[in-house]
């Protein structure tokens, strides 16, 4: 995914009105503009270093679709690309579904693992990287994760 997929004067413009202060905007000429504000500053950016990646931007209420495709462009792990709430650390990956609807939730671990659903005590999965879950209305899920010995 190229960084200039995220390239949106809007956000910049709307969320960052000039008349704010302190102001503050992007000079580095290496960084990749994104968005700008009604007088042409750089308010939201982004720059691909060697081992890493940066952005910055002024926007205060960034969505969380934003955030996450940022994310994923930095290359943060994404446990599901669903906006749902998650918690995880190495063993204990926590779920919350606040919608109405029933959804299918495409879980995508770090590593084959084998997955059990805390509070019914079911095996979700064994060995796999990944898994499905339904989850209708709100709920929250914990699933305990146990990685396979090398």
């Amino acid at each position: 995914m190229s960084i200039d997929a995220f390239a949106d004067n809007t956000i910049a413009s709307e969320m960052s009105p000039a008349e704010i202060f302190p102001n503050f905007a992007v000079l580095d000429s290496e960084a990749v503009t994104l968005g700008q504000d009604s007088e042409g500053r750089a308010r939201y950016a982004a720059k691909k270093l060697e081992s890493w990646r940066s952005v910055y931007f002024t926007v205060p209420n960034a969505s969380t679709t934003l955030l996450r495709n940022l994310a994923e462009w930095a290359g943060v792990h994404l446990y599901t690309k669903q906006g749902l709430v998650v918690e995880a650390n190495d063993q204990y990956l926590m779920i919350h579904h606040g919608g109405e609807m029933p959804e299918n939730i495409d879980v995508h671990l770090p590593g084959p693992a084998k997955v059990k659903e805390l509070f019914s005590e079911r095996e979700v999965s064994q060995e796999s990287d990944h898994f499905t879950v339904i989850m209708a209305g709100p709920m929250t899920e914990l699933y305990q994760l146990k990685k396979s010995s090398p």
